[in-house]
């Protein structure tokens, strides 16, 4: 692991177009972070700026040199009349591969004006300047934020990851004790993670495939609700991006989304410590001893599938192999060695389980153990060493990435997903109350293209009350849900 200190500043702004007028707001994300100011400039005008975004280390996993990065901007005017509100967004994703460099950003906001008013368009460009060099020895400055909305915080951590598994250095180890003509013998170190879904009533999980439904989603087989609904949509390349939300009655699952709902990106393996398992103490986690040879001793494996649905799987031995795999990235072949443990697949499913645990030779997914998911379909599913999603490729390996900040996930111990980059490397960015019921939950959702959609919750039950989402047919386009429970 190396660690790079990465400076972004907002050097200058064009504002073309039609006028929105000069009262605007703007707020811009950089790695989960966001920094709000008004610029007070004219129509028509350009006018420079020296606003530090972001001023943080940033942990490179080995093997990463060219890390990237996620820069989003929302643009608001506010009327009296908020029928009259002008909004847009625009965003870019970055390949960090110069010490200086210059990111130009540049969209359109569109006013959905009423009142006889025509719709009017503004262009917006935005220039930032990028350093990404080699960290200093005391660490770097700070950097601060443009006034009211956020700021950049002054503690030394990491805020853009180039993957999950580099903000927990260390735990995620495969130490080599003896080989040659002896016994090999590898000691494979597993983080702890939480499973988050308890199954209530004790009655077993519909069929995986096709199960019997009755009246407004309730399952046949215990009687349990169930809702489905799509939030957000975007095609891109090979598959499309889709947000959905799933919630079931039958399940204790006080998550991100509030009670009893889960969404389709929330994927994760939880797997068991087996008994002779020695406890660690560098992390919360264990170190398990692999012997060539030899039986070896592992756990059980849970996979949760974002739908408030988890699935047991038993581990069913393990093995030394010769490895070759494409680089997603590079497009190059890729050799190593590694420790590959095979779970068992389930009456109904059509895919399987395996941890890598690499020995020697290349890292594909910038880390030494990670988890593959494999369907008959083609469709790959990695998750890291803490067992949370990556990647998603499809036959074509058209490859959607996951990116997790630095603020803890208490409700998995593993941190939150703060950025999703769809196969045409478009970036979505996900934002989150701090606490609600003890616990933080999805505040929003943005595209791309500068839709969003928003999500309330109940401040004494933590359930989710009400969804925004982009205009459709109807300007205020809200879901408001109501709960009761039974005696």
């Amino acid at each position: 692991m190396s660690v790079k200190r990465l400076t972004i500043k907002l050097k200058q702004i064009k504002y073309a177009g039609e006028t929105l007028g000069s009262d605007l707001t703007i707020t811009i994300f950089v790695g989960g972070l966001s920094t709000t100011f008004q610029p007070r400039m004219k129509h028509g005008t350009t006018k420079s700026f020296d606003i530090t975004l972001a001023d943080r280390n940033v942990f490179l996993a080995a093997g990463v040199t060219n890390p990237t990065v996620a820069i989003i901007v929302k643009v608001v005017e506010k009327d009296k009349d908020k029928s009259f509100d002008d909004k847009g967004q625009g965003g870019t994703l970055i390949t960090l591969d110069q010490e200086s460099q210059v990111a130009n950003l540049f969209f359109r906001v569109s006013g959905d004006v009423r009142g006889g008013d025509r719709r009017r368009v503004a262009a917006f460009d935005f220039k930032f300047e990028i350093l990404f060099r080699e960290k200093d020895k005391q660490g770097g400055g700070a950097g601060g934020g443009g006034g009211g909305g956020g700021g950049i915080p002054d503690e030394d951590t990491p805020d853009i990851p180039t993957l999950p598994e580099e903000l927990a250095a260390g735990k995620c180890e495969v130490l080599i004790l003896s080989e040659g003509e002896a016994t090999k013998v590898i000691k494979i170190g597993i983080p702890r993670t939480l499973s988050a879904i308890v199954q209530k009533g004790g009655k077993p999980l519909e069929p995986i495939n096709n199960p019997p439904v009755a009246g407004e989603g309730v399952m046949v087989h215990s009687g349990c609700f169930h809702c489905a609904k799509t939030d957000l949509t975007l095609q891109s390349l090979g598959f499309p991006f889709e947000f959905s939300r799933y919630y079931r009655s039958d399940v204790e699952h006080n998550g991100l989304m509030g009670l009893g709902w889960d969404h389709n990106f929330n994927q994760y393996v939880v797997p068991e410590k087996p008994e002779n398992a020695e406890e660690a103490r560098e992390f919360d986690g264990w170190f398990e001893t692999f012997r060539e040879g030899e039986e070896f001793e592992s756990g059980d494996l849970t996979f949760h599938n974002g739908r408030d649905r988890k699935t047991a799987h038993q581990f069913l031995g393990a093995e030394i192999r010769e490895l070759r795999k494409i680089h997603p990235k590079e497009k190059t072949l890729k050799e190593f060695t590694a420790v590959v443990s095979t779970y068992a697949i389930n009456p109904g499913e059509r895919s399987e389980i395996q941890r890598i645990a690499v020995i020697e030779g290349d890292l594909i997914w910038g880390e030494k153990i990670y988890y593959v998911r494999r369907s008959y379909d083609g469709t790959v599913q990695v998750f890291n060493c803490h067992g949370f999603i990556i990647a998603l490729l499809d036959v074509n390996r058209n490859l959607m990435r996951f990116i997790y900040g630095d603020k803890d996930n208490p409700v998995n111990n593993y941190k939150l997903l703060e950025t999703i980059v769809d196969s045409s490397r478009k970036p979505y960015a996900l934002a989150y109350f701090d606490q609600i019921r003890g616990r933080p939950r999805l505040k929003s959702l943005t595209d791309p293209t500068g839709r969003q959609v928003s999500f309330k919750y109940d401040g004494r039950s933590g359930a989710l009350k009400e969804i925004s989402a982009p205009a459709g047919q109807h300007r205020d386009n809200i879901t408001v849900y109501h709960y009761r429970v039974d005696a």
